[in-house]
């Protein structure tokens, strides 16, 4: 299998470029929006959107503001506030393989 850096000194261009992107996307918010439905919040979180409603019934995720009766919306600043706060400490144990596993937070 070939490598797919040729020289030493394209894969530290290579990491440079990763440092910097992850920089840049520090600043960026995750919800910018002021509020989500809960498929685009599961899309966003990559997670099932069962899961978020389990989560919240279980009081570990935001409670959505319901508009009607059959139309509810989480507010972005709770999900953004959720994401860097709260996500961190949970320990959220998923059932995938850790090589499967993805960072949402």
């Amino acid at each position: 299998m070939a490598d797919i850096f040729s020289t030493d000194n394209n894969k530290e261009n290579y990491m440079n470029d990763e440092v910097n992107n992850n920089e840049a996307n520090e600043g960026r918010k995750l919800f910018p929006e002021p509020f989500y439905r809960a498929k685009s919040v599961a899309q966003k979180l990559d997670m099932g959107v069962s899961t978020i409603f389990k989560y919240t019934s279980l009081g570990l995720f935001p409670k959505p503001m319901q508009l009607s009766t059959r139309l509810s919306v989480y507010k972005g600043e709770e999900l953004e506030t959720w994401v860097n706060e709260v996500a961190p400490q949970l320990a959220i144990q998923s059932r995938q393989p850790k090589s499967e596993q993805k960072k949402f937070y």
